[in-house]
C-alpha cells in the first residue's frame, strides 16, 4: 500500500525527505512525491502500478488519497466533496481501503476521511508546533523523535493480553491511530483534538426477510465486490479453508486462469494439502511454501518493523512468500467467517431479546476471554511489573465499553456484540498473516465491501450464528467449494459432525494408552512449536529473559519463568502470552529504542 508522512511545522525536521526515503525503501513501490516546502512537507511511496496514491495541488490546497478506491467519481469531484464535508458526496468518493487528506493552504486547516474499516490506518501526533499524519508509527516517529521514549503503560497491558489496542491509542502516549469511518478537522499545530463526525453509519436493527431472499441479495453485494476487484494478474490466498476457497469460486473464470495461488505452513499441514486440491479444481497455479523455525526467525526484526508490530512474529516469512508471487495486488479472504457471521455470535437470549445481561463492557471482555481474543487478566498480570490485578480487570472493561460507546447510541444489542469483537480484531488483532500482507503488497478484501457489509448486518443474528447463513448460501450458490474434502467440515452436514464428535472420543480413549492420534494441522502450531522445537523455543527464552528486556522493567522475569514452565510441563497453554511479550519487547527495540531506524532507515 502506499506509504506517506505529511508535517505541518515552521520549524520542520531537518533532512526529511532523506529520512523517510529510508523509512519506506523496503516496501514495494515504483514511484515517490515530494512536497518540501515552508510550513508543509510531504513525501509518498507508492504503486504506480496499481494506482494506490492519487494527488492534487491548487492555488488553495494539497490533497492526498492513499489506497486502492473503486469509486468511479473524478479526483477533483473526491477533493470538493472533502473540502465541503458533504457526507453523502465522501460516502459516494470513498469505496474501498482508502483514506483521504485535505490541507487548505491559507487558514492551515486539515481534513482527513478514513475507511469504512480502519483497513488502511493513518497515525497523528498534534501539538503545538507541528501536526504530523502517516500511514506509519515510524513515519510520526521520525519526524518527531521525541515521542519515542514516551510509552503508554495501558496500550502496553492491552498488547499483551490480545495483540491489540483499544480506543484509538499506540505504544506511544504522543501518537494517535485516527477513528475509521470518520471525517476529522482541526487546524494544524494547535494540539487540539479534532472534530470527529461519523460517514459510515452501520445498520442499527436487524431486518427480516425469508432466507432465500437473503441469500438472493447477499450473492448480489458479494458479486460486486469481486467485479471491482477482480482484474487479471492478481495472486491470491489459499488456506483450504472456506474464506478464501468462497472467494476463489466467486471469481470468473477467465480471470482465475491468470492468477497465482499461495498457501504455507508446517511440514503436514492440513491447510497445504487442501489448498492443492482447491487450486487443482479452480486451475489455479499454486506457490506452496514448507516453513521451519529457521523462517520464522530469519526475518523476525524486518518482519516487526514493516508491520509496525501489528503481526505475530510466526508470520514472518510472508514478507518474502508475498514477494516470489511476482503479482501487483493480492486478494485476501480476512476474515470471511466473522463478516458472513458465526464467529463472534454468543447464545446468550438477553441479547437477542435486546438487553444486557451485565455491564456490558464487562460482558464483552468476559466473552473476549472466554474465546481467546484476550488472554486471561490474571495471567498478564504475572508477567508485568508493578501492576494491580483488580486495576488492569477495571482497565480493560472500561476500554471495552468506551469501545462500544463509540457506535451508535441505538444500535441493537447483538450488533454491538459482534461490531466491538470485530473492529477490535481489525484494528490491531492478527494470529495470521493478513495485516502483514497489507504493509507489503496491496491487498483486496471483497468481505470488507462497504455496501456488502451493510447487507450482511440487516440479517437477524440469529440466522448467521453458528454460520448457519454462510452454510445455506455456500449450498445455494456456490456448491462447487463444498465438494472438496476439507478439515473444516460445513457444520450444516449431521454427517460431519458426527464424525468429528466420533474422532474425539477415539482419540481421548487411544491417549489413555499412550496412543497419539495426528489431528488436523494449521500452518503454524506456537504451542507445538514452543514445546518441540528446542531453536525457536531457546529464541523465546533468551529474549523475554535477556538484560536488555529485564532492564526495561516491563516484564517480570519470574512471571516469565512460571510461564515456560507451566507451558513445558503442558499445565496450561500459554504460547500466545509469550509470543504477544516478545513481540512487544521486539516492537520496542525497534520503534522506542530506536534498533529500526539504525537497522532499516540508516539513522545513526
Amino acid at each position: 500500500m502506499a506509504k506517506m508522512t505529511l508535517v505541518l511545522s515552521d520549524s520542520t525536521p531537518q533532512e526529511f525527505v532523506k529520512n523517510q526515503e529510508a523509512l519506506f525503501r523496503e516496501y514495494r513501490g515504483t514511484e515517490t512525491l515530494v512536497r518540501d516546502e515552508k510550513g508543509v512537507q510531504l513525501f509518498a511511496h507508492y504503486d504506480a502500478a496499481v494506482s494506490d496514491f492519487s494527488f492534487i495541488e491548487t492555488d488553495n490546497h494539497l490533497f492526498a488519497e492513499l489506497g486502492i478506491n473503486y469509486s468511479q467519481k473524478k479526483l477533483k469531484h473526491r477533493m470538493e466533496s472533502l473540502a465541503s464535508e458533504d457526507i453523502e458526496g465522501i460516502q459516494e468518493c470513498i469505496d474501498g481501503e482508502v483514506c483521504q487528506i485535505l490541507v487548505d493552504k491559507a487558514d492551515r486547516r486539515v481534513i482527513v476521511a478514513t475507511d469504512a474499516f480502519g483497513l488502511n490506518p493513518l497515525y497523528m501526533s498534534n501539538s503545538e508546533t507541528a501536526t504530523v499524519l502517516s500511514t506509519d508509527i515510524k513515519g510520526v516517529l521520525s519526524a518527531m523523535p521525541g515521542l519515542r521514549t514516551d510509552i503508554n503503560s495501558v496500550s502496553v497491558a492491552e498488547f499483551l493480553s490480545g495483540h491489540f489496542i483499544m480506543e484509538n491509542r499506540t505504544l506511544f502516549d504522543g501518537v494517535r491511530l485516527l477513528p475509521e469511518a470518520s471525517i476529522m478537522e482541526f487546524a494544524a499545530s494547535t494540539n487540539i483534538r479534532p472534530k470527529t463526525r461519523t460517514w459510515f453509519v452501520l445498520p442499527r436493527e436487524p431486518e427480516e426477510r425469508p432466507i432465500r431472499e437473503w441469500i438472493e441479495l447477499v450473492a448480489r453485494a458479494f458479486g460486486r465486490s469481486i467485479s471491482k476487484r477482480a482484474r487479471e494478474g492478481l495472486g491470491t490466498f489459499l488456506s483450504g479453508g472456506m474464506d478464501s476457497r468462497v472467494i476463489l469460486a466467486s471469481i470468473p473464470p477467465q480471470i482465475r486462469e491468470t492468477m497465482t495461488a499461495l498457501t504455507f505452513g508446517i511440514p503436514g499441514a492440513d491447510d497445504c494439502r487442501i489448498a492443492r486440491r482447491v487450486s487443482a479444481k479452480y486451475g489455479v497455479r499454486l506457490i506452496h511454501k514448507t516453513l521451519t523455525s529457521s523462517d520464522f526467525l530469519e526475518n523476525v526484526l524486518l518482519h516487526m518493523w514493516v508491520s509496525e508490530g501489528v503481526s505475530n512474529h510466526l508470520v514472518s516469512p510472508i514478507i518474502g512468500a508475498v514477494a516470489s508471487l511476482g503479482v501487483d495486488a493480492i486478494f485476501d479472504g480476512f476474515a470471511g467467517d466473522t463478516q458472513f457471521g458465526g464467529a463472534f455470535h454468543d447464545q446468550s437470549q438477553e441479547l437477542d431479546d435486546g438487553l444486557w445481561p451485565a455491564k456490558r463492557g464487562r460482558f464483552i471482555l468476559q466473552k473476549m476471554q472466554q474465546k481467546g481474543i484476550m488472554r486471561n487478566t490474571a495471567d498478564v498480570n504475572r508477567i508485568l511489573a508493578n501492576t494491580d490485578l483488580d486495576g488492569l480487570d477495571r482497565s480493560f472493561a472500561e476500554a471495552v465499553e468506551n469501545e462500544a460507546a463509540a457506535l451508535p447510541s441505538d444500535m441493537n444489542p447483538q450488533l454491538v456484540y459482534e461490531q466491538v469483537l470485530f473492529r477490535l480484531r481489525i484494528k490491531r488483532h492478527t494470529l495470521g498473516g493478513q495485516l502483514s500482507v497489507d504493509y507489503v503488497c496491496p491487498s483486496l478484501k471483497p468481505y470488507y465491501d462497504s455496501s456488502f457489509v451493510e447487507t450482511i448486518l440487516r440479517i437477524p443474528p440469529r440466522m448467521r450464528r453458528h454460520h448457519g447463513f454462510f452454510n445455506e448460501f455456500v449450498r445455494s450458490v456456490l456448491p462447487s467449494t463444498l465438494k472438496i474434502e476439507t478439515n473444516r467440515e460445513m457444520p450444516y452436514l449431521h454427517i460431519a459432525k458426527y464424525k468429528r464428535l466420533l474422532r474425539r472420543y477415539v482419540a481421548a480413549i487411544a491417549r489413555r494408552f499412550g496412543v497419539f492420534i495426528p489431528r488436523s494441522r494449521p500452518w503454524a502450531e506456537p504451542s507445538r512449536m514452543l514445546l518441540t522445537d528446542p531453536q525457536y523455543r531457546k529464541w523465546l527464552y533468551d529474549l523475554l529473559l535477556g538484560k536488555r528486556t529485564e532492564a526495561r522493567c516491563i516484564l517480570e522475569p519470574e512471571g516469565i519463568k512460571d510461564l515456560f514452565k507451566e507451558h513445558l510441563a503442558k499445565r496450561e497453554d500459554h504460547s500466545g502470552l509469550l509470543m504477544n511479550a516478545a513481540d512487544l519487547e521486539l516492537t520496542l527495540r525497534l520503534f522506542s529504542d530506536g534498533d529500526g531506524f539504525r537497522l532499516f532507515a540508516g539513522e545513526r
